[in-house]
């Protein structure tokens, strides 16, 4: 026979106890046997109550062991549960209390024969409290990375690294922000932290020594690292503490003014004016002067470091500078403005205000053109500050003498000793290129070329046997710096066949205003000669041959 749910309907097993479509207790047709303690009703075969666990029926109790934990039918000589594997004896003091009795979920024996520590079953937890288990869980993971990453953020270590990269990367925005001084009337805004960061940035072995320091908990430049408060309320948080920097500025001259890095800080009142000035961070630092009225100024620049007792010396010195040349007369130009001329290849610039620098050359202008000299610069090393004494500064032209003009006459008369005898080739072209500005179009190779092909046809029909030269150059004056105007004398030694009973000739010639460009390296040796202008021709001073 089947056993309907009360509940659903659904047909289950006789024997069923619970229903196997919506889990309801089955009430079946067996008769019931009530709990005389609970009164619960219970299937008429049951030994003990299914709703608290009590005796039901004495004699059959009486012949096996019961468990008072889990209710369940021992042997009557077992001394531990066979289906929970607790003992079966009560302990007295459990027994007094009564503990058992109560329901399973409730009883939580504190011994069992005697030293037995028994705990009680827990109850399973709940789906809510199991959420916020996890939530906890997760939050307190959170809690524990975000920890550990901003402890590495924010470690000592990284902070000093954070100020390095900024000082090679001229940060001073951040370095404005992470400087701290004992002496607060020091100034440390973006503008003020840019001297030390040039300091840094022209010396790179600084910025490794520093790094060390800090690394070190040491003072390098007079900057260290101090802790100044905490970050994110747990973490350290380092600052660079800096040394402030004091200096004096010096001046000999009133009514100047002095600037330290194009701000003017300073104007003077006295001949022999000091002024203390700071605090300042370490630095380098520019420094300019300038006197009303006057176009000179000077320039210095100093290096500010802790404890360092260096004046800065904005003092004007008055000098005179000895100028010496190889030519008699030119214009001495100081910083391209002109300030005299030689005489007898002299002159005395001066006595005038030292800016800390100064460049002169010379300038010699003709109507050919312009021939300048080489630049020589002084400097303050240059001069004796207390004595106002300079060295001499020698301004030479870079030009040939008569010695490179000879050379360089002599490679074109030998070309033209091989050129006028018809068995040696002759090409009018290259000649003129290899010596004739615009080559075969400058007029002066005409007359050349004529007498070279009159004597090659009078030496093919064996009438001359050839030519000689001797060169004497007069003067050389430079017009630019490779072309000069010379005055030369040229011997023509002319030989003849012995056929022709003729003597030598010997004819002598002055050539005047003559052109010529003239290129050297830094040897002076000739690279390039080449007649510009042939002057006057040449004028017959001489012939032994005059009478015939």
């Amino acid at each position: 026979m089947l056993n309907n749910c009360s509940n659903c309907g659904h047909e289950n097993a006789k024997d069923s106890l619970f229903c196997e479509s919506c889990g309801q207790k089955l009430v079946g047709e067996k008769t019931s046997k009530e709990c005389h303690k609970c009164h619960h009703l219970n299937e008429e075969d049951a030994l003990f109550c299914e709703s608290c666990g009590c005796r039901l029926d004495e004699e059959i109790v009486e012949e096996t062991s019961y468990c008072p934990y889990c209710h369940q039918i021992n042997d009557s000589e077992a001394q531990f549960c066979e289906h929970c594997g607790q003992p079966l004896t009560i302990n007295p003091e459990i027994e007094k209390q009564g503990i058992y009795d109560e329901p399973l979920n409730h009883v939580i024996p504190e011994t069992v024969i005697e030293t037995q520590e028994v705990t009680a079953p827990r109850k399973p937890m709940s789906k809510k409290k199991k959420i916020s288990i996890a939530i906890l869980g997760v939050i307190v993971i959170a809690l524990g990375g975000t920890y550990a990453f901003l402890d590495k953020k924010y470690s000592k270590e990284n902070q000093i690294e954070a100020i390095i990269v900024a000082i090679k990367d001229e940060d001073s925005e951040f370095i404005a922000k992470n400087i701290v001084s004992d002496d607060p009337s020091l100034s440390t805004t973006a503008s003020d932290v840019k001297p030390m960061l040039k300091l840094f940035d022209d010396n790179k072995e600084n910025v490794t020594n520093l790094k060390s320091a800090l690394e070190a908990n040491s003072e390098y430049l007079g900057l260290s690292l101090e802790q100044t408060g905490k970050t994110a309320l747990f973490f350290p948080h380092y600052e660079l503490k800096v040394t402030p920097v004091y200096t004096n500025v010096v001046s000999n001259m009133a009514d100047s003014t002095i600037k330290m890095n194009g701000k003017k800080i300073i104007e003077t009142d006295s001949d022999n004016y000091s002024k203390k000035i700071g605090p300042l961070l370490i630095g380098k630092y520019t420094f300019d002067a300038s006197i009303k009225g006057k176009d000179e100024t000077i320039k210095e620049s100093y290096t500010l470091l802790p404890g360092d007792t260096t004046q800065v010396d904005m003092g004007f010195v008055t000098v005179t500078i000895p100028i010496r040349s190889n030519v008699e007369d030119a214009t001495v130009l100081m910083d391209d403005k002109e300030v005299g001329k030689l005489t007898d290849g002299k002159l005395e610039v001066g006595p005038i205000l030292w800016s800390g620098h100064a460049s002169f050359q010379l300038v010699k202008k003709s109507k050919d053109g312009e021939l300048k000299s080489e630049v020589k610069e002084l400097n303050n090393e240059d001069v004796n500050r207390d004595g106002g004494t300079t060295n001499t500064i020698e301004l030479n032209f870079q030009t040939a003498d008569k010695y490179e003009v000879s050379e360089g006459l002599k490679s074109f008369y030998n070309r033209f000793e091989q050129s006028v005898v018809s068995s040696n080739n002759y090409n009018a072209d290259d000649f003129a290129k290899a010596f004739y500005i615009d080559g075969s179009k400058n007029p002066a190779f005409k007359g050349i070329n004529d007498y070279i092909s009159w004597c090659r046809d009078r030496s093919a029909s064996d009438e001359y046997s050839g030519v000689d030269f001797s060169i004497v150059v007069k003067s050389v004056e430079p017009m630019t710096n490779n072309r000069y105007k010379v005055n030369y004398t040229v011997t023509y030694h002319t030989t003849y066949p012995s056929k022709t009973n003729k003597s030598k000739r010997v004819e002598g010639f002055d050539y005047s205003n003559v052109v010529v460009q003239l290129e050297m390296n830094d040897k002076k040796d000739i690279t390039d000669f080449k007649f510009v202008d042939m002057g006057d021709g040449g004028q017959k001073v001489s012939d032994n041959h005059a009478n015939e």
